[in-house]
Parts: structure tokens; sequence; C-alpha cells
């Protein structure tokens, strides 16, 4: 994980936001909005989601887009 120190005013002010999005699969806006905002995390809510087995590969392509970790419930 890159210290906070080390990134810059923009990333450390995306880190303060979640968002969401509408679809199923991680669209080209989606991975631009990802990599310009590098939020916190994304929220999911039942448009996103029509299997576990999506649901999890959703996760992972959001995940892969992101500079910073996303932050997630253990």
């Amino acid at each position: 994980m890159t210290p906070r120190s080390q990134i810059s005013l923009r990333e450390q002010v995306g880190q303060l936001m979640i968002v969401g999005f509408d679809g199923l699969e991680a669209t080209p806006a989606l991975h631009s909005l990802l990599t310009e905002l590098q939020p916190s995390g994304i929220i999911l809510f039942a448009r996103n989601l029509s299997s576990p087995a999506q649901c999890y590969r959703l996760l992972g392509q959001c995940r892969a887009t992101a500079q910073l970790p996303l932050f997630r419930l253990r």
C-alpha cells in the first residue's frame, strides 16, 4: 500500500469517496472513473448484481483497474 504522503492531493480526495454505477459489468466509463477519481471503494446495488459469479468477476475487474486498494469488509 502506498503511504498517504506519496499520493497526490487529487488521489487523497478520491480516497474520501465511495462510488456507485449502473450496469452489470465494468464498462469503459467505470474504468475511467476508477482510474481518474481513485475512490476508496465502490458500492454495489441490486442493479449491479445478477449472480455470485458475476459479482466476483465485477469486483475483480474493479480491483484490477484501481491503482490504490479498494475498501472491503471482511
